[in-house]
């Protein structure tokens, strides 16, 4: 019977409203017992203030401070916190903490950048534009590791020596092109597929090229069917906007270049000096003259883009 009143004493149902389970129990302590009203309540009152248990001024009743020698050094320290932020204020520009930044690191609103950057007083305005490098790089890939490009740099053409005279050099571009079975590579370089003669490299290059400059043609460059293959196409554009775009600081944000007068300049691709097709890029560019003349890399772009 006493173990039916406990279980219905659990379940909340008990016929005998003066006994329930015991609550003020400890886990270590539980079982399946009853108690009355004045057991529970004597249990409750020996935690109280003035109980044999007393609670009230928390676990340790003798309270004091403690590790009293560190009270000086904290004072030092806010001391010296107070002063770094006064010099902070005195001789920087707090504003840098909130101000936006170009592609460069340089702030945009400041008169003195750091690091001798640009006077960006007049441009406060954060904006993206176009990272020429990073899209242009797709077209240079294809065209140095087609098979026109690799019967000039290794085989020789039109009775001429290869421009790339050590075997070194030679196993070194066929290994960054994955033209044969190389340790970095796992497969084919997806490079937007090979070109097999001097046609078909003037019209496809030329072709990227001009979606990339001719503002007539740009829609094309999300067109999968365009010269770039769609490698600008919705997703694959915004899944890589940070490598396709680049912060620039602006006057305002209503700038707009159809309709500017910003100067127009050629543009000369150049990849960067710690790729691996950087050498054998300049080779290529400095035999067909490219690095003089505005033949198929010049890239005629707006001022700020």
């Amino acid at each position: 019977l006493r173990s039916w009143h406990c279980l219905a004493a659990i379940l909340g149902s008990s016929p005998f409203p003066r006994f329930r389970l015991c609550g003020h129990l400890p886990p270590s302590m539980f079982r399946c017992s009853c108690c009355s009203d004045e057991a529970d309540k004597e249990a409750r009152e020996a935690f109280a203030k003035g109980g044999k248990n007393d609670l009230s001024e928390g676990i340790i009743g003798d309270r004091r401070c403690t590790d009293v020698f560190c009270i000086p050094f904290f004072a030092l320290f806010q001391v010296i916190f107070i002063a770094v932020t006064l010099a902070g204020f005195v001789d920087g520009d707090p504003t840098l903490l909130y101000k936006p930044r170009d592609y460069r690191g340089s702030f945009c609103g400041v008169k003195e950048n750091w690091n001798g950057g640009p006077n960006t007083e007049n441009q406060p305005f954060q904006s993206f534009s176009m990272n020429l490098s990073s899209i242009v790089e797709p077209a240079m890939k294809q065209t140095i590791c087609s098979s026109v490009a690799r019967e000039v740099l290794v085989d020789g053409s039109g009775g001429m020596p290869p421009l790339l005279t050590s075997t070194e050099d030679q196993m070194e571009y066929l290994c960054n092109c994955c033209l044969i079975p190389c340790k970095p590579c796992e497969g084919t370089l997806q490079v937007g597929g090979d070109l097999t003669s001097t046609d078909e490299l003037s019209e496809i290059i030329r072709g990227r090229m001009m979606e990339l400059t001719d503002p007539a043609q740009a829609q094309k460059l999300f067109d999968p069917s365009g010269y770039n293959g769609g490698k600008f196409s919705s997703s694959v554009f915004w899944e890589k906007v940070t490598q396709y775009m680049q912060a620039v600081c602006l006057p305002n944000c209503e700038t707009g270049y159809a309709n500017s007068n910003f100067s127009i300049r050629s543009h000369f691709f150049s990849p960067d000096q710690d790729t691996k097709w950087y050498g054998v890029w300049n080779t290529v560019a400095e035999a067909a003259g490219l690095v003089a003349s505005n033949a198929t890399w010049g890239a005629a772009s707006p001022a700020m883009a």
